[in-house]
């Protein structure tokens, strides 16, 4: 068995052979990104890809030892796997987070990823980012905890967390300014260039 993972929001399913696969993106609603590249993660949790070289296509980018993947996230251009011992490995084009994560992140629950960067949230419910550093990737507010879920459009993350609250990082202009006495939120619904919250 073979799952695939394609740089775009839409659920496909194919036949290879017998063996019926099916294909998505691992993040739905978060992942608009274009269609130029492809990653397959095989029953060994080893990692291949294929497509657009400079869009994350590029198999000889795939970290040497790369396994034991339970699922991969990608931006426009570039992929982060997360790792069933809770570490993640980015790789792909730097401008959209293939470099940069931080050294040692591990500890992680699920990644969130925008246009340009990648997000980690971690099972103390802290949250790491990475990539573009005016778009999502710097900018986590410091004292972020007891994060529920994370939320992204194009440029752009929101975090709820456990109080109902919505901090939100990257570019200001595009959804990285909440409102003020925003609260009791359930749920942040994302358009690419902006964010709205069911209370």
């Amino acid at each position: 068995m073979v799952c695939i993972y394609k740089l775009n929001m839409f659920v496909l399913v194919i036949i290879n052979l017998t063996l019926v696969v099916k294909v998505s993106c691992v993040n739905p609603g978060t992942s608009w990104n274009i269609d130029s590249a492809y990653a397959a993660v095989n029953m060994e949790g080893n990692v291949v890809v294929w497509g657009d070289n400079s869009m994350g296509g590029d198999a000889s980018g795939v970290p040497n030892g790369l396994n034991n993947v339970q699922s991969i996230i990608s931006t426009k251009g570039a992929w982060a796997a997360l790792k069933s011992d809770g570490s993640v490995v980015s790789f792909g084009s730097p401008s959209f987070g293939g470099t940069g994560m931080p050294n040692g992140l591990s500890n992680v629950k699920t990644l969130f990823a925008n246009y340009y960067a990648f997000c980690a949230l971690k099972f103390d419910r802290k949250v790491v980012c990475w990539g573009d550093t005016n778009k999502g990737g710097s900018g986590v507010p410091p004292d972020l905890n007891n994060v529920q879920n994370i939320y992204s459009n194009l440029e752009c993350f929101c975090a709820v967390i456990s109080s109902g609250t919505v901090r939100c990082w990257g570019s200001d202009a595009n959804g990285g300014t909440v409102p003020n006495g925003l609260d009791s939120v359930q749920r942040i619904y994302s358009s690419k260039y902006a964010f709205a919250a069911i209370k």
